[in-house]
């Protein structure tokens, strides 16, 4: 047997050297027409599928799929499901549009999960008590770090790294800044390149900071800082603890510096306490 092209024609041959017969493709069931070269049917499952002239293999029914089994029993069905905006659907059993396990729609946007994906990848877990949705795994043999990398345009790159070493670091990237970055033993440290801006209230059980000692009168300092109807007027502030700091509005404006504040107090508490000292001994 030997299939000739172009014509995709079947050609056989007898046991008679040069003996030989032409068939127009191959039909299995009477309803094969002229422009169906391949019509396989089978208790009436397959009288629509067809392979045309340009090898292309249409399936063509109001869900058309393909159904793999084994054994005689459905595991998966590839196909299209007419009864939802023609999506294609790989779907757990034999049916499509029952238990979907991928969906791609019209646009382009793949749903795992979900069969109305909203964007270009689109992922749901099953239930609410299933809180891994997405899992990055090293495959061993000397990996290093597991990235998420992000691009916009050209000028925009946000990497997301969770480095395997002896800190199990969870690390954020823009570009090549490191600008957060987490221990396994929960301590954040954060690298910004500017401010950070909080916008509503902010707790912690405790803050460090390196702020520099005030030298200067710091009685005098404060005894100079006034209040308006918004509360402190930050021109009044000494310039140790005056700072211009930037808005949610990207906007400049007056500010002051807590960690500086602090130590403006202390040094004000110990040059009250020098006062009491040497009036004690002059009492004395």
């Amino acid at each position: 047997m030997k299939i000739l092209t172009p014509n995709n024609r079947i050609k056989t041959w007898s046991d008679i050297l040069g003996d030989a017969d032409t068939v127009d493709g191959f039909h299995a069931a009477a309803t094969a027409t002229a422009n169906k070269l391949l019509a396989l049917d089978a208790n009436a499952e397959f009288p629509a599928h067809k392979v045309n002239s340009d090898l292309t293999l249409t399936i063509a029914s109001g869900n058309p799929k393909l159904v793999l089994d084994t054994n005689g029993t459905a595991r998966f069905a590839i196909g299209v499901n007419a009864s939802d905006a023609n999506k294609f659907q790989v779907c757990a059993g034999s049916a499509i549009g029952t238990t979907p396990r991928l969906t791609i729609d019209g646009n382009g946007n793949v749903g795992i999960g979900t069969t109305s994906p909203s964007s270009l990848v689109h992922i749901k877990t099953r239930s609410a008590s299933e809180s891994e949705a997405l899992r990055l795994e090293d495959g061993g043999g000397g990996v290093t770090a597991l990235c998420l990398n992000t691009v916009y345009g050209s000028g925009y790159q946000a990497r997301i790294m969770v480095v395997v070493d002896w800190s199990n670091a969870f690390r954020v990237y823009i570009g090549n800044t490191q600008i957060i970055q987490s221990y396994n033993d929960g301590s954040l440290v954060a690298f910004p390149a500017g401010s950070i801006w909080i916008a509503n209230n902010c707790s912690a059980l405790s803050f460090t900071d390196r702020t520099p000692y005030f030298r200067g009168d710091a009685l005098a300092a404060i005894r100079r800082i006034r209040g308006d109807e918004r509360g402190i007027d930050h021109s009044s502030l000494p310039d140790f603890v005056r700072k211009q700091v930037r808005g949610p509005d990207g906007e400049f404006g007056d500010g002051r510096d807590l960690g500086a504040m602090v130590t403006l107090l202390t040094v004000a508490v110990q040059q009250l306490l020098e006062r009491v000292e040497r009036l004690e001994g002059n009492r004395a």
